[in-house]
């Protein structure tokens, strides 16, 4: 997460990290903490995250790297809302073997809205998706950007050819959610108008709530990062959020 923080992120336990600080933007950015990741090559076969993934400590001693996950669970993270306040992008990263080799396979920024970064106390909490549909806020059109590799943004409205359409995600009670009446919750970077469904999606994360398995659908067109949904599974094995 890029956030103007300076200093060490030890209110959340989050260690400084400058593997991605050759990415330059005109913004106080500092260094990119590694907050969440998620192993689609896990034993558990789940392809969908479990209520607290990116808003609370799961297995944090093996956050220290993308790898480790020696607990047998295929999805870590630290509480992210300790660095979400004034954080004005969010990293979503997918490799093959989790090595930074001067670079990580794929990497893609979205932008933080404004609800998130003021108060981040409700980011990505499952229990305010009521009765799959409101989440709380307004559906809004145009709110995520997404930034390719170096934060640039060649193509508006289109990543490796695909159309993010409207761009669209809750805004106003900062969860940082897109999805509005379906089983569990999702953050994705294609969203469409009224927030019911999205266009080709290069990032989806999906949260299983109330029992609820894969009823998000998208669509692939050569890239994801994230879980991925019920039609598509990520590129890489190794998903995280920065």
């Amino acid at each position: 997460l890029g956030a103007r923080i300076h200093g060490e992120f030890v209110s959340a336990g989050l260690r400084r990290c400058f593997e991605m600080s050759d990415m330059r933007v005109s913004l106080p950015i500092v260094g990119w903490a590694l907050c969440a990741k998620f192993d689609q090559g896990d034993t558990t076969g789940a392809h969908y995250l479990a209520d607290g993934f990116g808003r609370s400590a799961q297995n944090a001693a093996d956050m220290l790297d993308p790898t480790s996950f020696s607990q047998g669970q295929g999805q870590y993270s630290l509480d992210c809302r300790g660095v979400l306040r004034d954080a004005k992008l969010m990293m979503h990263v997918g490799d093959t073997d989790g090595k930074f080799k001067g670079g990580y396979d794929l990497v893609r920024t979205t932008t933080i809205t404004s609800d998130v970064s003021n108060d981040p106390t409700n980011f990505w909490d499952v229990t305010k998706d009521v009765d799959d549909n409101a989440i709380g806020g307004t559906c809004t059109n145009y709110q995520i950007t997404t930034l390719q590799a170096g934060l640039a943004n060649p193509t508006p409205g289109f990543d490796n050819g695909n159309n993010l359409v409207e761009g669209a995600i809750r805004v106003g009670a900062g969860t940082y959610f897109r999805s509005r009446a379906r089983a569990g919750v999702s953050f994705s970077n294609a969203g469409g108008t009224g927030c019911a469904g999205s266009g080709h999606d290069t990032i989806y994360w999906h949260w299983a709530y109330d029992g609820a398995n894969e009823d998000h659908g998208c669509t692939i067109n050569g890239i994801m990062i994230g879980t991925g949904c019920r039609d598509a599974r990520p590129t890489h094995r190794y998903n995280m959020v920065w």
